[in-house]
């Protein structure tokens, strides 16, 4: 059974991934035939800085919808204004919470309406300021995806996905997708997990799995456009660090930010995702060339796990049961989290083998939609003779004028002379032919009603057939009228859609240019024929005032005098009498053509020609690039060659080559149309998918639609309660209507190209789809490809095998590989395949043989990830980066402080990447070490005392040199820079591939440990300094504390230990007066050391309590027992 999923995109490359991911997920529904909405199972928020998302690449989808987009900054807004909304003006409370990594207004160009600029301070600044916009769309997808309907759909997209349905609820799972070294993505990510961990009312919601990318997907970048990105992944993962193991919660300054933005963090575990995979941009088998590639990629995999829920469980089973107890059980030496607590990082990659119908459909479509375009913007220039120089609208004039005669013909409009009368005898009742022999019949039988047999004379029959004519005549007029009037609503009702499917026609014959020079000349055209309309009715009603002329002279073409009843010039007179009427009718039928004509003209036929011109423009607009990118159009293929953004990934391995599309293309339609002229074949589907017809015989089209009909102002031809309106169309001749067309025409059930492109692999690897030779070439091919993709699914990152070994006691990377659904028999020669390949790389087990279910579907993911977690230090894929930039811009205080300006973006306790009671210990530590002399201090290089631990004399090692910082203020900021660059250790400990960078800082730790091994509580003081308390001891090789402020050797143990808690409370002084100072001035920014107040304090507090208490003589092994 599928589960929900939250899928959030935190910056550009969280955004791009989840635009991949949508469009993947629509193609599926696509593909299982989902009818409805986009699931509101799956929902999708991407959270960056622009008012609008951008990273319009070409080669990308469509951005999300607007409600799925939290643009955090306003358009028109600066940096100043998001400081001033978050920070206030002058000194503040929530301006000192920000303080230590605040950048100050005054110093911050960057258009931030735009984005961070790589710098992730202020990405964090303006994510803080603007929680309550993301917050807002946040708490819409946790409403949508907790919805009644929710588990409904996933039970039937489980179906329709091969799976079996439960109505048991899954629980949600979210993900959250960015990189670790850009500026908005970077600065906001741990937040935003924070927010989704307050906002959610489950366990689910403070699980998050983050997909980070980590700084070498953006090494192919020229070094100018990636200053930023190394040094922001080196704040970031310092930060992750420090919030995976902060138990405690974010701090009160941040609890404080949050609250007034109306998010109640409560109590929390962590701060950040979860359960973090990397994702780099390379392992042994693949490499991406861009960040893009790996977007995709990536983007495709998510969506598998999003679609099968054979992958879900196994990826369930690693997180929620597997994770933990690896994470713990892995040996650390970093020494920087306590043992309970877990290792933080695993990697994630992934890989797929398939037959790549998904890629020739979206090759297929594109190229047919492309020619489609071609078609409608350029048919005309295809008459263009060699060496024709003339403008192209006059050749556009030509062709219109040599088309237009049968366009005209076509249109059912045709008036030109009285040989043509299509409107004339679309308005006349086809009855009217029979009403009027019956009114001819009538009319003689009453006239020769009661004549003499021997007959009447003329005068006589005249006056009869006059009085007869008279009497009928207005009401037979009146009678035609009502009829020429019924059939003029009918005419109006039909002639709409007659127009919209010539018009549909015409622009899939002739293109847009010439379509509408043909609609103008048609309103020239009826417009002239108005005219010759008014000079018919005219002719008409002259004819038909001369009844009495016509009676006569039919009575007097007999000859004689007298006439008898049956006389055939009486019958004539009667003939002529009714001709008269008839006469008169036509006339009055042309005149009420006459009077709608230029409403018809001027609201219908130029409306659709005004439509015509404007859809033709905006599709030269969508062909047309622009800001220096290539349009959407130009980026699709135009012949067999296949688009790079079309072109497998480097881990998606096909069984057919791409290179052979443009062949397949036009076989399927040289067998969809069933012809041998190939050039014509094309032609008739491009039409087709212009026109939105299934085939060129359908009468049906969906190219023309009409939002409004045309109601005419002649009251006469109105409906009843209508009121006159001109005719309103739309033409879906946009690029992107033509690609959905042409999407549609390659999907269509049971045809050629809708077999072709939905071929599972099941039926491609069968004996009865292909003949012996056949398929053996085929389960080769697949043999190969599927070990291939195997092997490229191993985790997407570098592991430095050295410092693996040093750190985790580990010899070999193990990882662990899930798959999707295996969509082939479970007895299947295919099934043999995948088994012999997963045996020989040791990855077969029970389990997968219960994954075979035969299903249309054409291809397998897989997906391995790290057997357990690792420290940060041992993949070379964001340290090396790291460590190259920091090499490169270490030698000068310039290149020191533009690496590392406006990166951290959170306090010191909340940016050292060591657990809360570490960090408490190292604090105390330090203070330890510097009473006891044990810390050097040379302007940037700052060493300490580390003993012998074998025996023998101890070694001075340094902490990172040089420090974060372009120079030193003053000495109470050591402690502090040297904290800070903690993370620098980390760079050089998998340089080294050797933990002594680290010792340093494990000496900090061991120096501030309690003597009973506590860390947390200080409830004795550390061994060493209660050595020197007692006995004037210190570690061989280790310098004698200043005697002025710790006590001589020589001195008794009191004195010792008295010394040592004056010079505590000396300290402590020092710093209290520094803070109170801090917190009095109205400098914006603040020390260091300020950021540290509440670790320096406390340390100060229980380093005097624990030597205050310290009684030598009380501790003897006989004093309690």
């Amino acid at each position: 059974m599928l589960r929900p999923f939250l899928m959030i995109g935190v910056g550009g490359s969280g955004g791009k991934t989840l635009r991949i991911i949508h469009h993947e997920l629509e193609r599926r529904l696509h593909d299982v035939g989902w009818e409805g909405d986009f699931p509101a199972g799956w929902q999708f928020l991407h959270v960056d800085v622009p008012s609008i998302a951008d990273g319009d690449d070409s080669d990308l989808p469509p951005q999300l919808s607007h409600a799925e987009y939290a643009g955090l900054v306003a358009a028109g807004v600066n940096y100043r204004n998001i400081d001033a909304a978050l920070a206030g003006s002058g000194r503040t409370a929530e301006g000192d919470a920000i303080a230590g990594w605040r950048p100050a207004p005054d110093h911050v160009a960057v258009p931030v309406e735009r984005g961070a600029g790589q710098f992730r301070a202020l990405g964090r600044i303006i994510a803080l300021a603007n929680l309550k916009t993301a917050k807002t769309r946040l708490d819409s997808a946790m409403r949508n995806i907790g919805g009644r309907e929710v588990n409904a759909q996933l039970m039937e997209l489980t179906r329709l996905m091969g799976g079996v349905p439960s109505p048991v609820v899954k629980t949600p799972v979210a993900v959250v997708v960015s990189s670790i070294a850009g500026g908005s993505g970077a600065g906001a990510l741990i937040d935003i997990c924070d927010l989704l961990r307050a906002s959610g009312t489950g366990v689910w919601a403070g699980e998050s799995v983050g997909i980070l990318y980590s700084p070498d997907v953006f090494d192919y970048l020229d070094p100018a456009r990636r200053r930023g990105v190394r040094p922001n992944a080196l704040a970031t993962l310092s930060e992750l660090v420090a919030g995976y193991w902060n138990k405690s919660g974010p701090s009160k300054d941040t609890a404080d930010i949050l609250n007034r933005q109306g998010i109640v963090v409560g109590d929390a575990e962590r701060l950040g995702p979860r359960y973090s995979f990397l994702v780099g941009a390379k392992n042994d088998f693949v490499t991406f060339r861009t960040q893009n590639d790996i977007y995709h990629a990536m983007g495709r995999s998510l969506a598998s796990w999003v679609t099968s829920a054979s992958l879900q469980d196994r990826m369930d089973a690693y997180v929620s049961g597997n994770w933990s107890a690896s994470a713990i059980s892995v040996p650390d030496e970093m020494g920087l989290k306590t043992n309970e607590m877990e290792t933080p990082f695993t990697a994630l990659g992934s890989a797929r083998v398939g037959l790549g119908r998904d890629r020739f459909r979206d090759y297929a479509a594109q190229r047919l939609a492309r020619a489609a375009v071609e078609l409608l913007l350029e048919r005309h220039e295809q008459f263009r003779a060699r060496g024709d120089e003339r403008q192209s609208r006059l050749i556009a004039q030509e062709t219109a004028d040599a088309a237009f005669q049968g366009f005209l013909v076509n249109s059912n409009l045709n008036e030109r002379t009285e040989d043509f009368n299509q409107i004339i005898d679309a308005i006349r009742p086809e009855t009217r032919q029979d009403d009027l022999l019956q009114l001819n019949d009538r009319l003689l039988s009453q006239v020769i009603e009661n004549a003499p047999a021997k007959g009447l004379g003329i005068p006589e029959w005249r006056m009869r057939i006059e009085q007869r004519v008279k009497e009928v005549i207005d009401l037979q007029l009146d009678e035609f009228d009502v009829g020429n009037r019924d059939r003029g609503r009918a005419w109006v009702a039909s002639i709409q859609p007659d127009l919209r499917r010539l018009a549909a026609r015409t622009l899939s014959m002739h293109g847009y240019v010439v379509s509408g020079i043909l609609f103008r000349k048609l309103a020239d055209e009826l417009t002239a024929v108005r005219t010759e309309l008014q000079q018919e009715s005219s002719k008409y009603q002259r004819a038909g005032e001369n009844i009495e002329s016509q009676i006569d002279e039919a009575l007097r073409r007999a000859g004689g005098d007298v006439l008898p009843p049956n006389h055939p010039s009486v019958g004539d007179a009667v003939t002529q009498a009714v001709a008269a009427i008839h006469y008169r009718s036509e006339a009055r039928l042309r005149s009420l053509v006459v009077a709608i004509l230029p409403d018809f003209v001027q609201n219908v036929v130029l409306r659709l020609a005004d439509e015509i011109e404007n859809a033709g423009q905006s599709l030269q607009v969508d062909r047309t690039p622009g800001n220096g990118q290539t349009s959407i159009v130009t980026s699709w293929p135009d012949g067999d060659d296949i688009p790079k953004a079309l072109r497998p990934a480097a881990n998606e391995f096909l069984l057919e080559d791409p290179a052979e599309y443009g062949a397949a293309l036009h076989r399927l339609i040289g067998r969809t149309v069933q012809t041998n002229d190939r050039d014509g074949a094309f032609l008739r589907v491009l039409q087709d998918i212009i026109a939105g017809r299934e085939h060129a015989d359908s009468p049906d089209q969906g190219l023309v639609s009409q939002p409004a009909d045309w109601t005419p102002k002649a009251h006469d031809l109105q409906l009843e309660l209508a009121t006159p309106q001109p005719a309103s169309y739309k033409i879906a001749m946009s690029a992107a209507d033509l690609l959905e067309r042409a999407t549609a025409w390659l999907n269509r059930p049971g045809t050629p190209a809708g077999n072709f492109v939905k071929e599972g692999l099941d039926s491609y690897l069968d004996s009865d789809t292909a003949e012996p030779a056949e398929l053996s070439q085929r389960l080769t091919r697949f043999e190969q490809q599927f070990a291939a993709s195997v092997d490229a699914a191993q985790p997407l990152i570098s592991i430095k095998k050295g410092v693996l070994v040093a750190v985790h006691h580990r010899n070999e990377v193990r990882s662990e590989t899930f798959f999707t659904e295996l969509p082939v028999a479970p007895k299947s020669k295919a099934a043999a395949v995948i088994q012999k390949v997963l045996e020989s790389r040791g990855r077969w087990n029970a389990e997968l043989a219960k994954s075979f279910n035969v299903s249309d579907l054409g291809f397998i993911d897989a997906f391995t990830v790290l057997v357990e977690p690792y420290e940060p230090v041992v993949f070379d894929s964001l340290m090396k980066p790291i460590a190259e930039e920091w090499g490169d811009r270490n030698q000068t205080a310039d290149g020191r402080e533009e690496f590392w300006r406006w990166r951290r973006a959170r306090s010191l306790p909340e940016f050292i990447p060591a657990a809360p009671a570490v960090r408490k210990a190292m604090v105390r530590g330090w203070f330890t070490a510097t009473m006891l002399g044990q810390v050097r201090f040379e302007d940037q290089r700052v060493s300490i005392f580390v003993p012998n631990t074998v025996g023998g004399s101890g070694t001075w090692r340094d902490f990172p040199c040089p420090l974060l910082t372009s120079g030193l203020s003053a000495s109470f900021e050591y402690l502090p820079l040297v904290l800070e660059a903690l993370p620098l250790a980390f760079v050089d400990v998998n340089v080294r591939a050797d933990i002594a960078p680290i010792l340093p800082y494990r000496r900090l730790r061991e120096l501030g440990t309690s003597g009973n091994g506590g860390l947390e509580a200080y409830d004795l003081a550390n061994k060493e300094l209660e050595a020197w308390i007692a006995s004037g001891e210190v570690p061989q090789g280790a310098p004698t504390p200043n005697s002025e402020q710790m006590g001589a050797t020589e001195d008794a143990w009191k004195i010792r230990r008295d010394s040592v808690v004056r010079r505590v409370e000396t300290l402590a002084k020092s710093y209290h007066q520094l803070f109170e100072s801090t917190r009095q001035s109205s400098d914006f920014g603040v020390p260091r050391a300020y950021e540290l107040r509440t670790e320096i304090s406390s340390s100060f507090d229980e380093l005097a309590r624990a030597v205050r208490d310290h009684d030598v003589a009380a501790s003897g092994p006989d004093t309690w027992n």
